[in-house]
């Protein structure tokens, strides 16, 4: 196998464990210190870190074209954080990141109506298998049911319509300044609220805030590494083995156990995502080529 994927595939993989730490950050945060703190901490100590990295690697620049569209990408952005963040501190971690990686479900929808981007008929499958998937990690029974799934699912939705902003402006502005910007209108944004409703911060939590932004940074520099050194359509499913560390940091620190529904919906977000984004398709024109 060709060393640039395998390295590629091995920064993703890394960049994911640092994101589920990020999640477990924020859950055990979220027992002592108000969203809205924990939500501008991240963002805050993110571009801390980015600003001396950026000016480090000579890509500290300024000047963009289209602020309209940093401005939205920002606020979906940051409304599906504080989402998360929030079902975060009451959602068991694992099937609260499995909800939020239903997002690559909804990027063609939204795609189809706001960039009038071509509507397959896999992405109809894919949209069935992730409902599917869904459904068994919900149980929407009376006695299993919770109304904040509801809201994971609109972080989701959000964070998907995050993605297709930045896909919109893939062809005037850079990924760094996308990605600078979008730490820097967070800062602003969110600083009023973590205002209004801050909780003194106890000297022995202060490492575990600043490695909020540390881990945000961390894995995003390292997942735009890893979609430099190998195409997307060769690495990015790997993309969901954040849900399994989730799984397992939920489990060692919160002794959160995984229903067997949990598993069958899991697998069931898994196919959804990879018919979205188009990696099934991909691996069946391969064994059709390697056949013929």
């Amino acid at each position: 196998m060709n060393p640039a994927i395998i390295r590629g595939a091995t920064l993703l993989v890394l960049s994911e464990l640092i994101f589920s730490l990020l999640a477990a950050l924020v859950k055990h945060l979220s027992e002592d210190y108000s969203n809205a703190q924990v939500v501008f901490l991240r963002n805050f100590v993110a571009l801390l870190v980015l600003l001396p990295y950026l000016k480090w690697r000579g890509r500290l620049h300024f000047r963009i074209n289209r602020i309209g569209f940093h401005l939205l990408r920002s606020t979906t952005g940051i409304s599906s954080m504080y989402l998360y963040f929030f079902c975060l501190g009451v959602l068991p971690l694992g099937e609260t990141t499995l909800l939020i990686q239903t997002s690559p479900i909804w990027i063609p929808v939204i795609a189809y109506f706001w960039l009038k981007e071509e509507f397959k008929k896999s992405y109809l499958f894919a949209g069935l298998f992730g409902l599917l998937g869904v459904a068994l990690v919900v149980r929407p029974t009376p006695s299993d049911f919770s109304p904040v799934v509801l809201l994971a699912l609109l972080g989701a939705m959000l964070g998907a319509g995050s993605r297709v902003t930045i896909r919109k402006m893939a062809s005037t502005e850079t990924s760094n300044s996308i990605v600078l910007y979008f730490s820097l209108i967070s800062s602003v944004i969110t600083a009023v609220p973590a205002v209004l409703d801050w909780h003194p911060i106890a000297r022995s939590d202060w490492p575990l805030l600043l490695a909020l932004g540390l881990t945000a940074a961390a894995g995003q520099l390292l997942m735009t590494k890893a979609f430099m050194l190998a195409p997307s359509g060769r690495i990015g499913f790997w993309s969901y083995t954040q849900v399994v560390f989730a799984f397992l940091l939920g489990f060692l620190f919160w002794q959160e156990t995984v229903h067997p529904m949990s598993i069958a919906g899991a697998i069931c977000i898994v196919i959804a995502g990879l018919i979205s984004t188009g990696y099934v398709s991909l691996w069946i024109q391969r064994l059709r080529h390697k056949s013929g």
